[in-house]
């Protein structure tokens, strides 16, 4: 399974703006109505980025909630209230940027947990 973005998708073959019913113009049905190949569509589809991978916090904090997180783990803070330590990827309950004990750079989502059989 390979996540992808649905909107990126969307754009790409032309259909965001389409609707099966109530266009708005002549222009939107076209596009609406315009026909693709299934290799076209199989191309687009290759070609979008997955979803996933590194986030900065410093760009996206995340919303509080558990998340794998790339941070330096603090082993005596400084006078500066930075953390002094090691980095390491581990998982964490965010926190206003804290992950437990460590300054969080780059996080990401969990992965779903396995089903038992």
């Amino acid at each position: 399974m390979r996540p992808i973005d649905a909107d990126a998708l969307m754009e790409s073959i032309g259909c965001a703006d389409a609707v099966k019913y109530g266009n708005r113009d002549r222009a939107q049905q076209d596009t609406s109505y315009s026909t693709m190949m299934l290799y076209e569509i199989r191309d687009e589809i290759d070609a979008q980025p997955t979803v996933g991978g590194w986030i900065s916090a410093d760009k996206r904090p995340p919303k509080q909630g558990r998340y794998l997180v790339w941070g330096l783990t603090r082993v005596i803070p400084d006078h500066n209230d930075e953390p002094n330590g090691y980095w390491q990827t581990k998982i964490a309950q965010w926190f206003d940027g804290i992950g437990w004990d460590c300054k969080v750079k780059f996080w990401q989502m969990l992965p779903e947990p396995p089903k038992e059989d």
